[in-house]
């Protein structure tokens, strides 16, 4: 904060002061005037603190006035003293103020008071729980008075101390918050609220188990087995109960308040934490074996094996096991006496609960052998006893040797032994120890022989027994003895030649009959059935050719082929210069001109292609056009000669090109005429000239 200048004369001496100092001096020099007044400035102190002034030989205590000048200008600072405040001017021209600076200016003498008092703080305490709090000063005792005013700075310690069977917990709140020491000292530095928590002093008592049993509390929390702690305040009165379990008794105590009683229940005052075991111990009782017979008791907890040693003791509610094994040769039939009297099973269980004697009966083992025959066969024992079919099961005593043998019936074959002690052998005896009850099978089954079918050429083979259907099925798996009959049935156009292989090897008859007796692989072979094709030419040789797509004909040369019955061929009539294919004669094409002749062969056929002589008409094209006959022969400019039969009626048209005229026919039988037809019978080779001239005009 600015400082204030006060009092009511500060404003003359400063006004004389700028007045003196703006005087006209027109002489110069002069004296300087008459010194101002001097006053007494005093400070006084109130309390803890100190007043300095500025510039000025004050500081007060200590050197408490000064003389200051009229007019001065004087600053003032009053200082607190440690936990100490200022509390204001009392005196002087800032009375009334609670700046610690205090600005004036002298206009006549003045006493200033300065005023600083303690810094005080409110401690307030609280308790939580049953107990109390004091300080060391006796300005707390919590319940009667349970808050101080303390200067700050102050030095202050508090106790909290708990009532009977409680337990100072921890401070809450204030300079010692979170502390579990029931002593909390501090130095006050504000107001505090702190706050003791005390808590009943709880004690655990812990119950152990020794041996099978059970410790509960009367009180709600000890259930022993499960839960086996529990706190509780102390003073309490407590009591546990050892209860044993099935087949165990309570022995007594040991640890904490009970240690060496017997009684079932302890009762403790909770002074502290302690444990207490209750001790238990099994009821034993004697489990005896006998033995009736061959054989031996054991116990499968180490105890019993008798013969050698035949009891032994155990706690009570064990579990025991005794196992029965008979001797070579004998078997158990049954326990007599005790928990099992009456059971079969070689093993006896026994929940020990009271002393008992158990007998293990045992008898000689006798067992039975059964024979089974799977097919056709017969089995039969070298002891007396089995002769199966009809005798197929005899009981023999344990260890005895049997041999069994397997014949089997004709058209049959011994397989293997299943089940029992040759399970899997394919050797036709089984010898046998007997040495429990047992089934062995002897399976037999058909001797089979395959008929594989093979099929040459087109056609079929069948079976007269289901299975051979060839192509689609070619053999089949028949036992032995089984009559068979084969048919082959060749395709159309064609026939079946021989067997080979197998029981009918050479054999030309369709049917082949056998009776199987071993593998076979049988062929039917089959053949296209052939037709001579036979082709001759009418007139010279050399008028013509007859070619066929099939069978290499080429006829003058080669005119005959055998072909396949149901094949096609084609034969075509060629001509050469000078003669002309005039028609077939024979065969499906009889009468027919066409030079192409189609047979489809079912048999021998004889064809004859007619030729007769022929005459060429040769057309020269000059000139822009073209020119065709009629019968098509000439389509000239392509095509310009063709030949004729001697006699042929023959029609030319000539046709000019575009911008071209016919003029003429040159040579033959139109020379020199100019109809664009030309019409006349073909009796001779002709050369005939068709003139064709561009179509002129004059400009």
């Amino acid at each position: 904060m600015a400082a204030t200048f006060r009092g009511i004369h500060g404003a003359v001496p400063l006004l004389l002061a700028l007045a003196a100092g703006c005087g006209g001096g027109g002489g110069g020099g002069g004296d300087d005037g008459p010194s101002p007044p001097v006053y007494t400035l005093t400070a006084v102190v109130d309390g803890d603190g100190s007043v300095s002034a500025s510039g000025l030989d004050l500081s007060c205590p200590g050197d408490c006035s000064a003389e200051v000048p009229e007019g001065t200008s004087v600053r003032l600072t009053a200082i607190p003293a440690a936990h100490n405040t200022f509390a204001g001017w009392n005196t002087g021209p800032c009375a009334g103020s609670s700046d610690p600076e205090c600005a004036f200016y002298m206009v006549d003498d003045q006493a200033v008071t300065a005023t600083f008092e303690r810094v005080l703080f409110t401690v307030d305490v609280a308790v939580s729980g049953s107990g109390t709090v004091a300080s060391d000063d006796g300005a707390i005792d919590c319940g009667a008075s349970c808050s101080a005013i303390w200067q700050e700075g102050t030095a202050a310690t508090l106790t909290a101390t708990a009532d009977q069977y409680h337990t100072f917990v921890n401070w809450s709140g204030g300079p010692c918050d979170g502390s579990t020491d029931p002593v909390c000292v501090f130095t006050v530095s504000g107001d505090e609220m702190i706050t003791a928590n005390f808590a009943p002093a709880m004690y655990t008592v812990t119950a152990a188990v020794s041996g099978s049993g059970t410790v509960t509390s009367d009180l709600p929390g000890i259930d022993c087995g499960a839960d086996c702690d529990e706190s509780w305040q102390e003073g309490t009165l407590v009591t546990l109960t050892a209860t044993p379990d099935q087949y165990h008794e309570f022995v007594g105590w040991s640890g904490g308040s009970c240690d060496g009683e017997t009684s079932a229940t302890c009762a403790i005052t909770v002074d502290g934490d302690e444990t207490v075991t209750a001790n238990f111990a099994p009821i034993m009782y004697t489990v005896t074996a006998a033995v009736s017979g061959s054989g031996t008791v054991t116990s499968d907890l180490s105890g019993i094996d008798c013969g050698a040693d035949c009891d032994e003791v155990w706690a009570g509610g064990t579990v025991v096991m005794l196992t029965a094994t008979p001797d070579q040769y004998h078997e158990f039939v049954g326990w007599s006496g005790g928990s099992c009297d009456g059971e079969t099973s070689a093993t006896c269980v026994i929940t020990v609960d009271g002393d008992e004697t158990l007998t293990a009966n045992f008898a000689p083992a006798m067992y039975t052998v059964t024979a089974a025959v799977s097919g056709s066969g017969t089995v039969a024992s070298d002891l007396p006893g089995i002769d199966c079919g009809a005798d197929c099961d005899e009981s023999w005593q344990e260890g005895t040797l049997v041999t069994l043998t397997a014949t089997p019936d004709q058209y049959h074959e011994f397989v293997g032994w299943s089940g029992g002690s040759c399970d899997g052998e394919t050797s036709a005896t089984c010898a046998i120890t007997v040495d429990g009850d047992e089934t062995v099978t002897a399976n037999f089954a058909p001797i089979m022989y395959t008929v594989a079918v093979a099929v040459s050429g087109s056609g079929t083979v069948t079976s007269d027994l289901p299975g051979i259907d060839c192509g689609a099925d070619c053999d089949e798996v028949w036992q032995e003895g089984t009559l068979v009959t084969l048919t082959a049935t060749p395709d159309t156009h064609h026939e079946f030649v021989a067997w080979s292989g197998g029981p009918c090897d050479g054999d030309t008859n369709p049917s082949c009959a056998f009776m199987v007796s071993t593998d076979e692989n049988i062929t039917a072979t089959f053949q296209p059935i052939l037709h001579t094709v036979t082709v001759s030419v009418s007139g010279p040789t050399d008028a013509g050719t007859v070619t066929g797509d099939a069978g290499g004909i080429a006829c003058p040369s080669v005119c005959s082929a055998d072909l396949p019955e149901g094949s096609q061929l084609t034969l075509t009539a060629s001509s050469v210069d000078g003669w002309q294919f005039t028609n077939w004669s024979g065969g499906p094409c009889d009468g027919s001109t066409t030079n192409t002749c189609l047979i489809t062969v079912d048999g021998p056929v004889s064809v004859t292609a007619t030729y007769l002589t022929g005459k060429t008409l040769t057309v020269i094209n000059a000139g822009g056009g073209s020119v065709v006959s009629s019968p098509a022969g000439v389509d000239c400019g392509d095509d310009c000669s063709e030949s004729w039969l001697e006699g042929t009626d023959v029609s030319l048209l000539a046709t000019p090109d575009e911008h071209y005229t016919f003029t003429d026919w040159t040579g033959g039988t139109c020379d020199g005429s100019s109809d664009p037809t030309c019409q006349f019978t073909l009796n001779a080779d002709e050369t005939i000239t068709a003139n064709f001239a561009p179509i002129m005009y004059t400009v």
